[in-house]
C-alpha cells in the first residue's frame, strides 16, 4: 500500500525491487506449478486499513518497506520533507473523519504438494 509521489518511483509496480516484486497476476501460480504443486489457486483479498494520521501511515511505510527506508536514509532533510509532504498530499483524499482509510489487496496462493 505504497503511495506514489512525484519525488520517488512507484515501488508498488510488479517486478520492482521490494515487497511487490512478485505481485503480477499469475507469476506466483506459475512458480508454484513449476515447483511441483498441484491444484494451485490464486485469489485476491481486499479490504481497508485505517491509520490515525498521514504521519502514522508514513511511519508504517518506514517499518515495512526496506527500500523506502534506504531511500529516506540516503536523502537529505529537505528531500525527506518533500517526500513526506508528497505522501501526505496523495493520501489526503482518503481521510474519513479523523481516520485515514486506505484500500489494500493481497494475493493468496495455495497448492497441494
Amino acid at each position: 500500500f505504497c503511495t506514489p509521489t512525484r519525488q520517488a518511483p512507484n515501488f508498488a509496480e510488479p517486478g520492482m525491487p521490494g515487497m511487490f516484486r512478485c505481485s503480477a497476476p499469475g507469476l506466483m501460480t506459475g512458480i508454484f506449478e513449476y515447483a511441483g504443486f498441484k491444484e494451485v489457486t490464486e485469489r485476491e483479498i481486499r479490504g481497508k486499513v485505517s491509520f490515525n494520521s498521514a504521519e502514522e501511515y508514513v511511519q508504517c511505510l518506514m517499518e515495512v518497506t526496506p527500500l523506502i527506508v534506504m531511500l529516506m536514509n540516503k536523502a537529505d532533510d529537505n528531500t525527506q520533507s518533500k517526500i513526506k509532504e508528497g505522501i501526505y498530499e496523495a493520501v489526503a483524499p482518503y481521510r474519513q473523519g479523523d481516520k485515514l482509510m486506505l484500500d489494500y489487496s493481497a494475493l493468496v496462493i495455495s497448492g497441494e504438494k
